[in-house]
């Protein structure tokens, strides 16, 4: 199930009543979102800023696949000639790409900066 919320605040409150009322439901985590319960049943992720969408996707693109998108550039560029001689493996490229474009990829979260760009 997907809702959206007007704020963090209420994500956060009604992530906590959920979390009591889900109490013992079985578990399938959502990739490249964060996790708000202790269990991995609820987790949350947000939609990019308009500004920071992939072309052509303005009006379409979820956080999920802004993630994707960006770590499967990232892989290409890993994999030609433009990063011989990082040292890095096309996947470990792509992780640090991520990070320099405002993502918290321990959480899969966006990091605040991102968001107050958005116009």
């Amino acid at each position: 199930m997907i809702a959206y919320f007007s704020s963090l605040s209420v994500l956060l409150k009604t992530a906590e009543q959920l979390a009591h009322e889900l109490n013992g439901f079985p578990v399938h985590g959502v990739p490249f979102t964060a996790q708000l319960d202790n269990y991995g049943l609820l987790s949350w992720g947000v939609d990019p800023p308009r500004l920071e969408r992939t072309p052509g996707l303005e009006n379409a693109e979820s956080w999920r696949v802004w993630v994707v998108n960006r770590l499967a550039s990232a892989i290409l560029i890993a994999r030609g000639k433009a990063t011989e001689g990082l040292g890095l493996p096309p996947w470990r490229f792509a992780i640090e790409r991520l990070r320099l474009e405002e993502v918290d990829v321990d959480n899969w979260t966006p990091l605040t900066s991102i968001w107050q760009r958005d116009a």
